[in-house]
């Protein structure tokens, strides 16, 4: 899972900790209201976090990768080279 999409998780998840902690001050019907909004909201979140799973390309291969920030290597001339 890409971090920018776990990241996204760990915040719905604490702001609905959020909302479910703090709307206990509040009188009964907006309580249930703000939990309700909030739950609905995290589902949301957790819905969208799942579509972009789905959509992301695969990762690249640790090689292909390392290729690509070969120029910015500090030996960018053993590109080519393998096994040192």
């Amino acid at each position: 899972m890409p971090g920018r999409i776990l990241g996204s998780l760990i915040g719905a998840t604490f702001g609905l900790v959020y909302v479910i902690v703090n709307s206990g001050s509040l009188p009964s019907t907006a309580t249930w209201v703000a939990r309700g909004l909030g739950a609905a909201d995290f589902l949301a979140l957790v819905a969208l976090a799942v579509r972009a799973t789905r959509r992301t390309e695969p990762a690249t291969p640790r090689s292909e990768r390392r290729r690509a920030r070969a120029p910015l290597s500090p030996h960018p001339w053993r590109q080519g080279e393998r096994g040192r």
